[in-house]
């Protein structure tokens, strides 16, 4: 990473302020770049993200540096990231200002699946952390706020409408394939799936794959399904599997795998 210094940098505008963060647009005084600030109190009980300068990849938010420091008797982190022009997906979803393609789907998948690669689970997935970049017809999704590496000791901070069964474990791979589910279930009907996986009854897990996803079409119907089958090992392996769905490779394989997988679910 490089080695910024806060003074490097000229406020240009405040673009969003809780009690625990601050992002902020910024100019490079030296390079006249523009760059974001997130700055994190540093706490237990808040979340900070795993960002990585060794990730390069279009669907990722780039991260170029990291600050520490303290101020008003608290320690903070901070991450210098890419300027990126657009929206959260979930501003674009409420004021219905976007279509999601299959083409933006492969891509978002695309992104998480090189977090994997490189052993990140991103460990928060909803719309709120997909930034969505403008790009003349074609806008094109980016991760952010990605949080865990693949380590016993990795604590994930998910959102309860997409944490699944196990979410109290590790997060793995298949953390993010059901919250992967929980979004695409969410962008054909418009509604959330679930508001918090521990208040699920039983009646409600059992009709889960079925009454709820009757309204979805194929494949997206099964890769709903089999993102979220309540026994981790039964959903898909891994985010190429969906890609390959969404790509259309082997209509004839697919076909059997949704009738068998249908077939032993009940």
């Amino acid at each position: 990473m490089v080695n910024f210094k806060l003074n490097d940098f000229k406020f240009v505008e405040l673009l969003s302020k809780t009690n625990y963060s601050t992002i902020t647009k910024v100019e490079h005084a030296g390079t006249k770049k523009i760059y974001i600030l997130k700055e994190i109190c540093v706490d237990e009980s808040i979340p900070i993200p795993h960002y990585s300068s060794h990730i390069n990849h279009k669907n990722i938010v780039r991260c170029f540096g990291l600050m520490n420091y303290r101020k008003h008797d608290n320690d903070y982190v901070c991450f210098v990231l890419e300027y990126l022009e657009g929206k959260p997906l979930i501003e674009l979803l409420i004021e219905r200002e976007i279509v999601v393609t299959v083409g933006f789907l492969i891509q978002m998948l695309e992104g998480l699946d090189y977090l994997h690669s490189n052993n990140i689970i991103h460990g928060d997935i909803k719309p709120d952390n997909i930034f969505v970049v403008n790009s003349g017809n074609s806008p094109y999704p980016v991760w952010i706020d990605y949080f865990s590496k693949i380590e016993q000791e990795a604590t994930a901070f998910i959102t309860p409408a997409y944490a699944p069964p196990e979410f109290m474990e590790r997060p793995t791979e298949q953390t993010d394939i059901w919250a992967i589910g929980c979004l695409f279930y969410g962008l054909f009907t418009n509604e959330k799936l679930i508001d918090d996986i521990t208040k699920l009854t039983n009646s409600e897990k059992e009709i889960l794959s079925f009454e709820k996803l009757r309204a979805v079409p194929e494949p997206f119907r099964y890769i709903i399904f089999k993102c979220l089958r309540y026994n981790p090992k039964k959903r898909f392996n891994n985010v190429k599997q969906i890609i390959e769905i969404l790509q259309n490779k082997n209509r004839i394989k697919l076909k059997f795998r949704m009738f068998t997988d249908y077939l032993f679910s009940r």
